[in-house]
């Protein structure tokens, strides 16, 4: 009995060792895969970037890059034939619950950066003074507010535009025409409710989208 108790003391202090040394394997081992993780999603993140990725966060480059962009034509989907169609089928849309990441009927962010914002430069508006990064990030999260407030007034249910009334203020800026509603006045659960979020609508070669969306 003595010597099976003495036996079991080094026994004891070895498995000790073993589990003390298989606990600092496993916590290295952790600490590998969790950074391994995060430098895939920054990788992820990094690639998922439109490929103005590279200027955005510099003004004299973002500049040089939305002046190469300047055209006389452009090829700008889910057009309307006219400025109370656009706003119409933007609307619609929206109310399914689409946003502005799927809705054909708005600037998607690629034309936005390449279309809107080229024609838009010059004009001392805020991308003259702000480079891309910054800019787009402001432009996309005023966006989801605005989208945000008129989904709280038609979101999910039947609705009727009853009429959209324009600003007389029409701003030319050199491919684009743009139209601002003054007021949108929809029929929802019987009731008249106003939509002002929709800021702009831009027109190219007689053709109509929604291009800004704002609180």
């Amino acid at each position: 009995m003595p010597f099976a108790s003495e036996g079991l003391k080094p026994l004891t202090s070895t498995r000790l060792r073993c589990n003390f040394d298989m606990r600092k394997i496993c916590n290295h081992i952790n600490v590998f895969i969790f950074t391994l993780y995060i430098s895939i999603c920054i990788s992820c993140t990094c690639g998922s970037k439109l490929q103005y990725k590279d200027v955005k966060n510099d003004l004299d480059k973002s500049h040089a890059y939305l002046k190469e962009r300047i055209k006389s034509s452009y090829s700008i989907p889910g057009s309307s034939g006219t400025k109370d169609e656009a706003v119409t089928r933007y609307l619609q849309e929206l109310s399914k619950g689409k946003t502005w990441r799927n809705n054909p009927y708005i600037y998607s962010e690629d034309e936005f950066v390449n279309i809107f914002l080229p024609n838009s430069l010059g004009n001392n508006t805020m991308i003259d003074h702000n480079p891309l990064g910054p800019h787009m990030d402001m432009v996309l999260f005023r966006r989801s507010v605005g989208e945000d407030k008129i989904r709280s007034v038609i979101g999910g249910k039947d609705f009727q535009v009853l009429q959209i009334s324009w600003s007389k203020n029409i701003r030319k800026r050199n491919a684009l025409t743009g139209y601002k509603p003054y007021s949108v006045v929809v029929l929802v659960d019987g009731q008249k409710r106003e939509i002002d979020e929709i800021k702009q609508v831009s027109e190219h070669q007689g053709k109509f989208k929604v291009s800004v969306i704002a609180p």
